[in-house]
This record gives structure tokens, C-alpha cells and sequence, in this order.
């Protein structure tokens, strides 16, 4: 970054030029960070929107296969009633399925829980690394004290 760029002095101040540039190549740095993020805010919301697109379809093709099930059935074939071992399995397959609007319901919450849990996991990472960072500074401190310590001691002993 250009940030360290040295000033020349003038009469007043800084030089105006080296001042208009500074901040004409920072206004540049800036506009290609906006680009390159709204680029990637356009690409995250196309994808977004496939997923968008993706789960409507699969709604529409839920309910169609619930519409479908729920038409119905018609005894073609007069067959005998099975025995009573053969009925238990043929119980729990014609247990009640869930409604549809219950099972997609659920997928928009289950997508905004897992982002608060991504963004509480973040959150919790940050707060680690400045704990951390912290721990690191009081830990340098330390030592430079110490060996302040060792200095003082020796340059007292010299003298």
C-alpha cells in the first residue's frame, strides 16, 4: 500500500503535488477494492439466486410428488389379505408422510441457522485472536521488562 509515501516539505506544509498524487493513488486503490468487491457481490448474488431458482424447483417438484401420492388408489386386482407376519411391514409403509409445507418450511430456517452459526463461529474466532494477541503483548512486555531489569542491573554494576 502507498500509505508510507514520504512528503516532501514545502514553505507551508507538504508539497501540494505529492499531497494531490498521494491521494489520487489512493482513490484509485480504492475504486479497483469497489470493483473487485462488487464484482464478487454480483457473482454471490447470481449464485444466489440459481440456489433460489434450484430450491423453488424442488418445491414445486415436492408438492407434485405429494399431489401425486395423495390421488386415490384403485384396487385393480382382487388379491388375498396377507398373513399377519406380511402386514406389520406393510403397516409402516403406509404410515402418513409429513406434509410438503412442513419439510421446505424448515429448509429457509435450517439455511439462516447454519449462517448465524457461521457467523457466531467467526465471531468467536476474532475474539480468540484478539484474546491472543492480547495474551502475546502482555507476554512481550514481560520481557522487555525483564531484560530493562537485566540492563539497569548491569549498567548499576559497571558504574
Amino acid at each position: 500500500m502507498a500509505a508510507s509515501m514520504n512528503f516532501r516539505n514545502a514553505l507551508n506544509g507538504f508539497n501540494r503535488t505529492d499531497v494531490v498524487q498521494f491521494i489520487q493513488n489512493q482513490t484509485t486503490e480504492h475504486e479497483k477494492e469497489m470493483r473487485i468487491l462488487r464484482e464478487e457481490n454480483a457473482r454471490l448474488q447470481e449464485a444466489l439466486d440459481a440456489a433460489r431458482a434450484e430450491a423453488e424447483e424442488a418445491k414445486s417438484a415436492l408438492a407434485s410428488m405429494i399431489s401425486v401420492s395423495s390421488e386415490p388408489e384403485q384396487d385393480f386386482a382382487a388379491e388375498e389379505k396377507p398373513d399377519a407376519e406380511e402386514a406389520a411391514p406393510v403397516a409402516e409403509l403406509d404410515a402418513p408422510i409429513p406434509p410438503a409445507e412442513t419439510v421446505v418450511a424448515t429448509a429457509p430456517s435450517d439455511f439462516n441457522e447454519m449462517e448465524l452459526a457461521a457467523y457466531r463461529r467467526a465471531e468467536m474466532t476474532e475474539r480468540m485472536a484478539r484474546e491472543r494477541a492480547a495474551a502475546s503483548a502482555n507476554r512481550m512486555k514481560a520481557v522487555f521488562a525483564q531484560a530493562n531489569e537485566k540492563l539497569v542491573v548491569t549498567s548499576q554494576d559497571l558504574s
